[in-house]
């Protein structure tokens, strides 16, 4: 029973050291549309008023 303790302790830092690179780059990648979504709109409204 101890083994499967170990093993399943184990497993679980591992996984937690290996999936917060993914979490990372999910955050970076939903940041980086909003950016660029609110980029567009702001300098597409501001394009379209200044083109006299």
């Amino acid at each position: 029973m101890d083994t499967r303790e170990r093993t399943n302790s184990g497993s679980k830092q591992g996984g937690y050291k290996k999936s917060w690179p993914k979490w990372v780059g999910l955050y970076l990648l939903i940041g980086g549309i909003a950016y660029l979504s609110v980029y567009f709109v702001a300098f597409h409204h501001g394009g379209a008023a200044g083109g006299y």
